[in-house]
């Protein structure tokens, strides 16, 4: 179970008398990290960061100074990825500078040890976008039992870099220490999250303005099955600028709530600000609502107009930093541009509209209680028409206006208003993965199976599958049919979306399958086009919350011609469900002379379980496969 804690760091406290923190020696190694194997915490790890660790100053002019070190054993073949190096950095406006790079590799060859640095010569920088940067390298040589080593100095304009210290990544963690001198005259708050079972040392001491954190013997973070961000569950500590003393003496506190921050975005150059501007270019929307009588349907059209005209460069933002006019220009854009474009668009036809900053599930979760601008990843539109809200993404081009998009549901959100007072959360609004198939085939007495199939999607099944077919359709149709559905062919497929009171998207195609019999004996599987195959839930212990995003509903009627004189044991109709009768699934099958009734039904309520309902989701799952994959058994006559 994760938990936070709140504190608040003031540099009166009293001394603890510890030592400053330092660094081992470079190239100097204890007797067990030379003759380690394997991870005594986390056994099957491929690698083991021995020592992750970093200490925090400043100069003169306050500018932030970091040095980092990193000491990584490779314990298998499969670790050697975790020899290639990447230091990202923010580069725009020459925020971040990365200097003093020092690396190593200690191997033994034969009974003698050898240590490698990594030449300069052998580093090099790679811009991945306008605002970040990485420096890349290799260590050669890497062999199981090679301990790999860098250290590397960062030095950032303001304490407003200041980052998160993870005391846990995807590689176990034998220690990991993070030593911060606070700025002058300053309070810092910090949020601590982690498992009650890992103990976090935290050692404050006033004489020098400084405060150490250290965790020791960190299993590996798992990525598991609908989880949230990885990031939610981490350890790790958080920080947050409270208060800093004035020229007077007085005491200026910063952000404390959600509605301070909310007023402080409003004014904000390049987000609330942003968009109180008018615009070139606006005749072409001004004439493509002509004739819409309704707020809702003037949303629609200009948000489908960003949608189709401007393109989303890749990077998520909060804010316009080059100014929507720009944008209008160079019709490409972040996500905090394009929203923020679509916010000014809506407003200057008169549709009420907001910036909505968000965080997105893959982000990490938003901590109501802790009012921190990092926290989300990007900002979208909040709007009102004719008594009903809307939250558009202007980036996700198969999301229809009346979809919240998937990435945000069973989230926090923050409208940048004078007037917000708290976070929203974001949920379906009854809306749901809603997926109607039917089937019509016939098995001949050779064992073929042959039919079509028509697939009616609604609301969020619309969504993921127009993505998925419009993305790429030959891997849709190999990853979603094919190779779930073995010994399957495909062929006419067709896409049609239809668009009313309710879009659907019909996917309609032809199969043939040979099903092996043995002496004529054919055990059916009716389970096809489902999307329900194997168990996602197989571990014994999970450490994560469950989050689907949205309930869903799954209908299949199957009408299955067999020959004459036939003979079937067929399975009885069965419907299974859990104690709050929030999951379930039925089936029902049917004969009337040569056709096979077959119709099976999933329907699951809720979108979130903790994680103490893990047993509980992991055997309904299991349950629920028994039942759509117990066979018919029939007997073909010859």
């Amino acid at each position: 179970m994760r938990k936070s804690f709140y504190f608040f760091f003031i540099l009166f406290l009293s001394d603890r008398g510890i030592g400053q923190y330092e660094f081992p020696e470079m190239g100097l190694y204890s007797t067990e990290e030379l003759k380690m194997t394997e991870c005594s915490f986390d056994t099957g790890a491929v690698a083991i960061i021995l020592l992750d660790a970093a200490i925090s100053t400043h100069d003169e002019d306050y500018h932030l100074i970091t040095v980092h070190r990193t000491r990584i054993k490779i314990l298998n073949e499969r670790g050697f990825e975790y020899a290639n190096i990447h230091i990202p950095y923010y580069t725009k406006d020459d925020f971040e500078n990365i200097s003093d790079i020092q690396a190593m590799i200690y191997n033994m060859n034969g009974q003698t040890p050898e240590i490698r640095t990594v030449n300069k010569n052998q580093m090099y920088k790679e811009v991945v976008n306008d605002r970040i940067s990485r420096i890349k390298f290799t260590f050669p040589s890497v062999k199981v039992g090679s301990i790999i080593e860098y250290q590397y100095t960062s030095e950032m304009k303001h304490y407003g870099g200041l980052q998160e210290w993870l005391f846990q990544q995807e590689l176990p963690i034998s220690k990991s220490a993070y030593l911060l001198t606070l700025l002058p005259n300053t309070e810092f708050s910090y949020m601590v999250t982690k498992k009650p079972e890992y103990e976090m040392n935290i050692i404050p001491y006033q004489s020098k303005g400084k405060v150490y954190y250290e965790m020791v013997n960190i299993p590996a973070l798992k990525s598991e099955p609908f989880m949230n961000a990885l990031n939610d569950y981490i350890q790790k500590v958080e920080f947050k600028l409270s208060s800093y003393k004035n020229t007077f003496g007085g005491t200026e506190k910063v952000n404390q709530t959600w509605k301070s921050l909310a007023e402080d975005l409003s004014e904000d150059m390049y987000l609330g600000n942003a968009i109180k501007k008018d615009l070139p270019g606006t005749n072409v929307i001004k004439t493509l609502i002509t004739g819409e009588t309704t707020q809702t349907g003037k949303l629609k059209k200009i948000y489908d107009y960003v949608q189709t005209n401007f393109i989303w460069n890749g990077i998520n933002t909060k804010f316009a930093s080059d100014g929507l006019k720009k944008i209008m220009d160079k019709r490409v854009g972040s996500s905090g541009e394009l929203n923020l474009l679509l916010v000014n668009l809506l407003n200057i036809f008169d549709v009420e509209a907001y910036p909505l900053i968000v965080a997105e599930r893959s982000f990490g979760k938003v901590d109501p209680g802790f009012p921190l601008l990092d926290r989300f990843n990007k900002t979208v539109v909040y709007a009102i028409a004719d008594g009903k809200t809307f939250i558009l993404d202007a980036t996700e081009k198969y999301c229809p206006a009346q979809l919240i998009p998937y990435s945000l549901l069973n989230t926090y959100a923050l409208i940048i208003h004078k007037n917000t007072k708290e976070l929203i959360q974001i949920n379906t609004n009854q809306n749901a993965f809603n997926c109607n198939v039917q089937i019509s085939s016939h098995l001949d007495k050779s064992g073929i199976l042959t039919g079509k199939a028509i697939i009616a999607n609604t609301d969020y099944a619309l969504q993921y599958f127009l993505q998925q077919t419009r993305s790429d359709e030959k891997k849709f149709l190999k990853e979603y049919l094919i190779d779930q559905n073995e010994g399957i062919e495909i062929n006419k497929f067709t896409s049609a979306l239809l668009t009313g009171s309710d879009d659907t998207l019909n996917l309609g195609f032809d199969f043939k399958k040979e099903i092996n019999d043995n002496n004529n004996f054919i055990l059916f599987n009716y389970n096809l086009f489902t999307g329900q195959y194997k168990n996602p839930f197989t571990r014994d212990i999970r450490f994560s919350d469950i989050n689907f995003g949205y309930p869903y509903s799954i209908s299949i009627h199957h009408m299955l011609q067999v020959p004459p004189e036939t003979k079937m044991d067929i399975p009885e109709n069965k419907t299974i469900s859990t104690l709050q009768d929030d999951i379930s699934v039925s089936r029902k099958i049917e004969r009337n002379g040569t056709q096979l009734d077959i119709w099976i039904n999933i329907n699951q309520k809720r979108s979130f379980y903790p994680v103490q309902k893990y047993a509980l989701i992991r055997t309904f799952y299991t349950d629920m496969l028994k039942l759509l994959n117990e066979p018919i058994l029939i007997k073909l006559k010859q």
